[in-house]
């Protein structure tokens, strides 16, 4: 009986053959997961201070007693 197998020798040869592609690929690959990993931090810490300054300003606005028409007219008279 034969030690190895004839496909596993071919994947061996073809290892040894494309090793420096699979690098530069793995390279790419973890690259581009980390600027999306770097998108996805600035997404986590951005969007929901976005969120709450809009909501901040909008609950400003019913405490004073203002609708947006009554806003935009008192801007008006001031300046």
């Amino acid at each position: 009986m034969r030690d190895k197998n004839v496909f596993h020798k071919l994947q061996e040869e073809n290892e040894l053959e494309y090793a420096e592609v699979h690098n530069e690929i793995k390279k790419n690959v973890k690259g581009r997961i980390g600027i999306w990993a770097f998108i996805g931090d600035i997404v986590d810490l951005y969007i929901p201070k976005i969120f709450s300054v809009l909501i901040g300003g909008r609950s400003a606005n019913r405490m004073l007693g203002l609708s947006a028409g009554e806003e935009t007219q008192a801007d008006d008279k001031n300046g």
